[in-house]
């Protein structure tokens, strides 16, 4: 999970702590909903994260 946070930070650009934790906590809530692979973490993280919605629009 550490590696999926790193890879959703760097690409976002995220260096506000708040902003880290916020993804970490939804990392932890997709773990917990059966996303095991860091690859579908970060396919789900993109689809709920404002920051990756900002960044595709």
């Amino acid at each position: 999970m550490g590696k999926v946070l790193a890879a959703f930070c760097a690409s976002h650009k995220v260096s506000d702590n708040q902003q880290r934790e916020a993804a970490a906590i939804d990392i932890l809530r997709l773990f917990e909903q059966g996303f095991r692979d860091g690859d579908a973490l970060l396919v789900e993280l993109e689809k709920g994260n404002p920051l990756a919605a900002s960044r595709h629009q």
